[in-house]
């Protein structure tokens, strides 16, 4: 069986099997001509709003949510080294902020820097121990620098913090996975 195809004001016959090809080309083709499309929109409108904040700081460059806007932007953009910037900023500024020193620790992490963001998480903890974000966090440092008694102690006191939560959920696997490799580990 074959099919005739008209393109272009040309009839070519084609096979099913090739026609289904064709289709998953041109399917594919069109979800990458959106998706680009999406993209291009995406980054003007990230733009217009780092040009927004760069004004507001330019009238006051000590605007503690402009620049928690700006460090947060450049962290959803996996812009990490920036996004320390903005939040050592604010740090300078407002010292006691648990949320955004959890989230220049979480940059440390996702760059490499574990004993950095250990620093930044034990900081955090010793403003608000009961923070969950933080907790959780640095049972993932712990437990990638191999301290892992260490790490299912944290993750316990989420699991104690918010019992049931999506993040208490995650750390009771966590701690599972971890107990199961210690007792394979001590064979």
């Amino acid at each position: 069986m074959k099919f005739k195809i008209n393109m272009f004001n040309n009839c070519i016959k084609v096979k099913p099997v090739q026609l289904f090809y064709l289709i998953s080309i041109s399917l594919l083709f069109l979800s990458v001509v959106s998706i680009t499309g999406c993209i291009g929109k995406q980054e003007k409108g990230i733009k217009s709003r780092i040009e927004h904040i760069d004004h507001i700081l330019n009238n006051n460059p000590d605007d503690v949510k402009a620049l928690t806007d700006l460090g947060n932007l450049y962290y959803d953009m996996r812009q990490y080294s920036k996004a320390i910037l903005y939040y050592s900023r604010i740090l300078v500024l407002t010292p006691e902020n648990v949320n955004v020193r959890t989230d220049m620790g979480t940059c440390y992490k996702i760059l490499g820097y574990l004993k950095k963001a250990e620093k930044e998480y034990i900081k955090s903890l010793q403003i608000d121990p009961n923070h969950l974000k933080t907790n959780f966090n640095l049972g993932i440092i712990l437990y990638k620098m191999n301290r892992k008694k260490e790490a299912v102690i944290q993750w316990k006191k989420v699991v104690v913090l918010s019992p049931g939560s999506p993040p208490a959920k995650r750390a009771e696997a966590l701690i599972h996975k971890t107990l199961k490799e210690q007792a394979k580990n001590a064979k």
